[in-house]
């Protein structure tokens, strides 16, 4: 990661990139690679979310989980606008070449931007600054759903 590695981090996984996850019985220690760490709540956060993001646009998911992640450095992905949990805060992080978050859904098939993003930066890793060719994102598009607002 800090050697500008490509990382799409979902759910566990994401929460896994931090110092710790912390539950009502024991506090695991997890990876250490980001300034996170996540406490684990009482009420799932489950259903479709969608997040506004400065980077990405409208992002649209599908979130089942109990973990909430806390970090005072990192750059949240963006800002929760919409969730069938009720949650109003910010979700995801993104750290150099690293998109981590909640967000299931699938994440990638339903957000272009976001998917184009992390191809871009592998490419780049390899071969330095590329330009994608813009493409039609109608159907990925209608794969978020009316859900996306």
């Amino acid at each position: 990661i800090e050697n500008g590695g490509v990382t799409l981090a979902v759910c566990s996984g994401y929460e896994m990139l931090g110092k710790h996850i912390k539950d009502a019985k024991e506090t695991r220690e997890c990876l250490g690679i980001l300034d996170i760490h996540t406490i684990y709540g009482k009420r799932k956060m489950i259903g479709d979310i969608v997040v506004k993001s400065d980077l990405f646009g409208t992002v649209a998911g599908f979130e089942n989980h109990y973990g909430k992640v806390y970090t005072s450095i990192l750059s949240p992905m963006g800002n929760v606008t919409a969730a069938t949990s009720g949650r109003s805060d910010t979700e995801g992080i993104v750290y150099k070449n690293v998109v981590a978050t909640h967000l299931h859904g699938p994440v990638l098939p339903k957000n272009p931007k976001l998917a184009d993003h992390l191809i871009k930066c592998a490419l780049e890793k390899k071969y330095g600054e590329v330009e994608l060719q813009n493409l039609d994102d109608t159907l990925e598009n209608k794969a978020s759903g009316n859900f996306r607002r």
